[in-house]
C-alpha cells in the first residue's frame, strides 16, 4: 500500500506565482505579497482609486526584472534600465498612458542633471497616484543597490522593498512559464474589475485601525488587495481583511514617522 499522498490540493498559477516569490531572499516576508500586489495591479492600468509605487533594493534586483517583472508585464508596462533611461528633455516619451514605469540601476544618477531627472520621474510618480482616469503612466517599479528616497514625504507614495544577501540563488528559473502568468494575469484582471476598488476599500476601513495616515491608507491597500484578489475570487468582508492583515507584518512597509 503506497504511503504516499496523491491528493494533494494542487496549488492556482496565482499561489505558483507566490511560492516563486517567496523563494526570494526577501529582508522581510511581507515584501514578497507587496511586489506580487504591484505586478496584479499593473494589468489594472490606470482602473484603481490609488497606484501605488515600489522601490526594489538589494542583491539581486536586476535578476528580478528582467527574469520575472519585465517579462509577466509585458505590452502592460515600459521597462528602462541605464544608461539607456532618456534625459528630462525626453521624459514624456518614456511615459506610456496607463503603463507601469520600470527603471533599474538608478544608483548611476550621481550627477546634478541626472539627479533633477530622478527628481522629475520621481514627482512624475506622485502625481499619478492620485490622478483619476488616465494619467501619464500608471504604477511606478524604481530600482537601485541603495534606497534614494531623500524626502519624508516621498516615502507616502513609494513602499521600499529588499532583497538579502542571497538574491534570487533559489529561484527555479526553469518554473518560469512567464507567458503561462501572463495569461493568468491579464484574465483574472478583466475578471475581477469591479471588484478591485471594493476590495482596497474594505482594506483599508481595516488599516483605519492602525497608526497610519491617509496617503499611507491608501498605499498599503492597494498593494495588499493586489495581493489579496491575486488569489481570491471575491471582496472581503472586514472581518477577513483584517484576518489577512493581521497575519503579516505591516509595520515593515509603514514610513518610520507613522509607526508605533
Amino acid at each position: 500500500m503506497s504511503l504516499i499522498n496523491n491528493n494533494k490540493p494542487k496549488l492556482s498559477k496565482g499561489d505558483r506565482f507566490l511560492q516563486i516569490l517567496q523563494s526570494i531572499d526577501w529582508d522581510h516576508p511581507i515584501y514578497a505579497d507587496i511586489l506580487a500586489g504591484w505586478m496584479f495591479l499593473a494589468y489594472f492600468k490606470s482602473k484603481t482609486a490609488w497606484r501605488p509605487h515600489i522601490w526594489i533594493t538589494g542583491t539581486g534586483v536586476n535578476f528580478l526584472i528582467d527574469n520575472l517583472v519585465n517579462p509577466i508585464l509585458m505590452s502592460n508596462s515600459s521597462s528602462y534600465t541605464y544608461p539607456e533611461i532618456p534625459t528630462a528633455r525626453k521624459l514624456k516619451n518614456v511615459c506610456k498612458p496607463n503603463k507601469a514605469l520600470v527603471l533599474q540601476n538608478l544608483e548611476s544618477f550621481t550627477g546634478e542633471k541626472e539627479m533633477r531627472v530622478l527628481r522629475g520621474f520621481i514627482n512624475l510618480a506622485k502625481k499619478a497616484s492620485q490622478q483619476k482616469n488616465n494619467s501619464e503612466i500608471s504604477l511606478a517599479l524604481f530600482t537601485s543597490k541603495e534606497p534614494q528616497l531623500e524626502e519624508e514625504h516621498d516615502r507616502e507614495y513609494f513602499t521600499e522593498i529588499s532583497i538579502g544577501p542571497w538574491g534570487c540563488n533559489k529561484v527555479d528559473i526553469s518554473c518560469l512559464l512567464t507567458y503561462e502568468y501572463y495569461s493568468y494575469f491579464s484574465l483574472r484582471s478583466k475578471l475581477l474589475l469591479s471588484k478591485i476598488n471594493k476590495c482596497i476599500k474594505v482594506m483599508a476601513d481595516s488599516l483605519q485601525l492602525q497608526n497610519t495616515n491617509n496617503k499611507e491608507i491608501q498605499q498599503i491597500s492597494t498593494l495588499l488587495s493586489g495581493r489579496y484578489l491575486l488569489t481570491n475570487d471575491k471582496v472581503p468582508t472586514k472581518k477577513q481583511a483584517q484576518k489577512f492583515l493581521e497575519s503579516r507584518e505591516i509595520s515593515i512597509v509603514q514610513t518610520s514617522e507613522f509607526c508605533n
